[in-house]
């Protein structure tokens, strides 16, 4: 487990461990693992699903279940617990970035599940899942920090603009997020992993997200910058790689999830 803002406990916890997705028989024991390792009662666990939804424990939509977790019965990519070292955040994910935010004067820890449907403003959403955090946070974001978790990087994702379905709204994404967040966020192609040739487009999704922050003006922003593509290959001899599930480059096997979590230290 590692420490950041000093009060915030969190790992990422890959394939070493197993597959965590809830479809997989043995993720309910891998979850009474989580608490053990965590020394928590419960397990806050938002039902993601790219939504722009972020929920406190204390809301009525969070339930407990009989198997000490607090789940949302409806979708939400994001959880707030409010100075409570009892409680651990767990969002279950393969390729889309995490993100912490700590605010040091309320000691209160929100989680953000962060992909491709829900980091940009697109259709019907009015915010953007991170400025979602912000407004449900009710705090200014100079007064808050945030640390975004690996996630999928441009080297090993983009977009398939010549595909028969989704090629023109592809095209139509790629053109608003260069407007929005700059040319240099959408540009050259996949030069990496199970997508390299072909025409997709490679897809910055780290740099939309780390400009968002700037722009909200966040205290302090850090960023992890691996790619969990790069760093889910299975080289045994490669240092530091094979820790993470990735929907990309685990195409062959069904639902592949790691379990990222938090949670407060005490003060």
């Amino acid at each position: 487990m590692k420490t950041v803002f000093k009060y915030v406990k969190y790992d990422l916890i890959g394939r070493k461990w197993g597959n965590f997705h809830p479809k997989d028989p043995s993720s309910a024991e891998l979850r009474q693992r989580l608490m053990q390792e965590l020394q928590v009662e419960y397990l806050f666990v938002p039902s993601v699903e790219c939504s722009t939804t972020v929920l406190d424990i204390d809301e009525p939509l969070v339930v407990f279940t009989d198997t000490g977790l607090l789940i949302s019965t409806i979708s939400a990519d994001g959880g707030i617990i409010r100075n409570n070292t009892e409680v651990a955040i767990v969002i279950f994910t393969a390729d889309c970035h995490i993100g912490l935010i700590y605010d040091p004067e309320f000691h209160t820890l929100c989680m953000i599940h962060m992909g491709i449907c829900n980091i940009y403003r697109e259709d019907y959403k009015e915010y953007t899942i991170l400025e979602q955090a912000v407004k449900e946070l009710r705090r200014p974001p100079e007064k808050l920090n945030l640390w975004i978790g690996g996630g999928i990087g441009p080297c090993c994702n983009g977009y398939p603009i010549e595909h028969p379905k989704y090629g023109d709204k592809n095209r139509e994404r790629m053109s608003f997020l260069r407007k929005e967040y700059g040319p240099d966020v959408v540009e050259g192609n996949v030069s990496y992993g199970p997508r390299k040739g072909g025409l997709h487009v490679a897809h910055d999704n780290l740099k939309i997200i780390y400009r968002q922050a700037l722009n909200l003006g966040f205290g302090k922003i850090i960023c992890d910058k691996r790619c969990t593509s790069c760093f889910g290959m299975k080289d045994p001899n490669a240092d530091g790689y094979g820790d993470f599930w990735s929907n990309v480059r685990d195409a062959d096997r069904e639902y592949p999830r790691n379990a990222f979590v938090a949670r407060l230290l005490p003060r």
